[in-house]
């Protein structure tokens, strides 16, 4: 068995190798309420402000909502996440009350079962991490279709992320005698922590291809400079090596250690930087067809160069314990403690300049508008992201977000996602909106079981981010021309069918007024009549030409149709003849009279008069006559003809009112039409 002495070298050794932390995943900002509430998924369905750090080229895909300039006031998102300890767990093993530990006692005692316990709660490593992000100030801005769309912000990112070997948690917690004769190698225990801000500008828009079968390919572009606060990176290949006696314990210490950092930080707003550098993010973006979008985004192609108040530690070294069976004295134990201390602090220390490369990560996605097949206001997402390095917490592992998006409820989108990969556990992701055309608030978390259960909770993560949208565009597009996958969250106004039997009446008759009306909540008709039912009919006696207006209302707007009934005097018109009811007005006086055929027509009535002209139009329109006013003269002297038919030629004319005299008015003559 391991006695106290070793089991304290052992603990130096897992302190010094766990003092950086990182969970291999890639780096995906936690500020974006939207895309954390998709299990991280949006490459294809971001629109504007939102996309600006997930696919610059959707920065040209606006939201539902047209209005040209979108502000984001300080969106923030905090994760933290291990893979072991719940709070319950914790207050298991290490809260005083559960354990009842009396209040004097400093420590407590754990039992093999207590070990055994601790052990069983994580796979083959302990993982843990803390990130952090915040947009500071961002906006984006449509120019026009033909200019693009640009954008801006300024986000921090913070993170704390580490792993540690199980077998070293086991030599801590049980010593050396169930790892006898062994080689125990770190397997990954790096680290990795750091602090650093993004100023960023995009630049997206539209492009025409020659092919139909693409359309909205959008294109985009964010140029970034970096500006390093704080980081620590530590990449370890260490190995314990126990002898089968159980009476030494050896250490290859092979690490590299590159930190770099501000002596002291007065405010998190304007600290020392430590480094700088220069990254980019591309991304494209096509509707493949109707209702599917597929996009490819390139984020973090860069690096960071270190070079106020950072140093690189190196060391390939063996340490060696012995004695743990004899007496030691206190020379002997102060040499390990001393050879411990020159391995821990290296043999290669260096101060100068170092370079990180930005956490680059390619994004695939997909999205699916289930509204363009079969009406449902949701959209379903997918998106697979590969990492290409390690830096910032960054891994190859790939990481899959799956998300969906529903708005049938007013002003109330809401989200919910999964995400599968990495190494961490899958996990549901959850959140909401309040969404109106100028402001939305977004609440999100990445782990919904955390915030079900805290209690049991492993990962807790939220999000919370304002929108305020801004400058209405030169030309309001309808629900069908805009490109973001985001749905409208209203109804669809009214659909109105309103008619009158007939137009025109001599006064002392009546008509019909005839509607149907679709998905309205109230109906109403005026002058007169008030409100009415979805369909129906209603008989009116005007005494004068009135217009009659149907108004329909639903949650999401009204509309309004309008009809006119003309009602003329009978007193100065010539009387028709009675039209002989079995036989019906031919069609040659139900074709309007096209003036740039010309030829010749059938002047009904002649005046001077022009009101006496109009109740002449309205009489001979309500026998069914499709009659037409022609003015004629000067302007002090004019003359007015009502006419009706058109033939070629005067011949045919003058034939067609030897055949029609019955239904003709005593005077009608034939008249040129021009």
């Amino acid at each position: 068995m391991m006695n106290h002495r070793c089991l304290q070298l052992a603990c130096l050794l897992i302190i010094f190798m766990s003092c950086f932390q990182t969970d291999a995943r890639a780096q995906l900002s936690v500020d974006n309420g939207v895309s954390n509430a998709m299990g991280n998924s949006g490459a294809a369905f971001m629109g504007g402000f939102l996309a600006l750090d997930v696919n610059p080229a959707r920065l040209a895909a606006k939201e539902f909502h047209p209005l040209k300039l979108t502000i984001g006031l300080a969106p923030v998102g905090l994760a933290v996440y291990n893979n072991a300890f719940s709070i319950s767990a914790y207050n298991r093993y290490f809260g005083r009350d559960s354990r009842s530990v009396p209040s004097q006692q400093s420590t407590t005692t754990w039992t093999q079962e207590d070990k055994n316990g601790i052990l069983s709660l994580f796979g083959d490593a302990l993982q843990a991490n803390v990130n952090f992000s915040a947009t500071w100030l961002g906006a984006a801005y449509h120019i026009s279709e033909t200019a693009g769309s640009v954008g801006f912000f300024i986000r921090d990112y913070a993170g704390v992320q580490g792993q540690l070997n199980k077998t070293y948690i086991d030599l801590a917690l049980n010593g050396n005698a169930n790892l006898l004769g062994q080689r125990i190698p770190s397997n990954g225990s790096e680290g990795r922590a750091w602090w650093h801000r993004y100023y960023g500008a995009s630049y997206a828009r539209d492009i025409k291809l020659p092919t139909p079968a693409i359309k909205n390919f959008l294109a985009g572009i964010t140029l970034k400079y970096v500006q390093g606060f704080a980081v620590a990176q530590l990449d370890n290949a260490s190995t314990i090596f126990n002898s089968a006696s159980g009476d030494s314990l050896a250490a290859r210490l092979s690490y590299q250690l590159q930190t770099a950092g501000p002596r002291e930080v007065t405010t998190i707003f304007f600290p020392q930087s430590s480094g700088g550098g220069f990254g980019f993010d591309l991304g494209l973006s096509a509707d493949v067809r109707e209702g599917i979008t597929l996009a490819l985004a390139l984020n973090d192609v860069g690096s960071v160069s270190y070079s106020a108040n950072s140093f690189i530690r190196r060391a390939d070294t063996l340490v060696s314990f012995t004695g743990f069976r004899d007496p030691i004295d206190g020379t002997a134990n102060q040499n390990q403690v001393d050879s411990l201390r020159r391995g821990i602090e290296g043999t290669g220390q260096t101060a100068g300049t170092f370079n990180l490369a930005l956490p680059t990560h390619l994004r695939f996605g997909a999205a699916v508008d289930l509204e363009k097949f079969n009406k449902i206001p949701l959209v379903a997402t997918l998106d697979w992201v590969q990492g290409f390095n390690s830096s910032y917490g960054n891994t190859t592992s790939p990481l899959v977000g799956l998300g969906v998006e529903y708005r049938g409820l007013r002003n109330l989108p809401v989200r919910a996602g999964v995400r599968l990969g990495g190494n961490q556990n899958a996990s549901i992701s959850f959140g909401f909106g309040f969404d109106t055309p100028n402001a939305t608030f977004d609440v999100s978390t990445r782990n919904l079981l955390g915030f079900l259960s805290p209690s049991s909770a492993q990962h807790l993560a939220f999000g919370l981010g304002l929108r305020i949208r801004v400058i209405k565009p030169d030309e309001v597009l309808s629900p069908d021309e805009l490109r973001a996958p985001m749905r409208p969250m209203e109804r669809p106004l009214p659909t109105i069918n309103f008619v009158a039997a007939k137009n025109a009446l001599v006064e002392g008759d009546t008509t019909l007024l005839v509607w149907t009306v679709v998905d309205a909540d109230d109906i109403s008709v005026q002058p007169d009549i008030g409100k009415v039912a979805a369909q129906g009919s209603f008989t009116i006696k005007p005494l004068k030409s009135t217009s009659y207006i149907l108004t329909a209302t639903n949650p999401t707007g009204s509309l309004s149709a309008q009809v006119t009934v003309r009602v003329v005097p009978p007193s100065r018109l010539v009387p028709l003849p009675k039209v002989v009811p079995e036989a019906p007005l031919p069609d040659v006086f139900k074709k309007a009279i096209d003036e740039k055929k010309g030829g010749f027509t059938i002047a009904l009535r002649r005046t001077r008069i022009e009101k006496e002209a109009n109740a002449a139009l309205g009489l001979y329109q309500t026998k069914g006559f499709t009659a037409s006013l022609k003015r004629r003269g000067t302007k002090k002297k004019p003359r007015f003809t009502v006419r009706t038919a058109q033939f070629k030629t005067r011949k045919e004319a003058q034939k067609a009112l030897k055949m029609y005299r019955a239904i003709l008015p005593k005077g009608a003559s034939i008249e040129s039409v021009k």
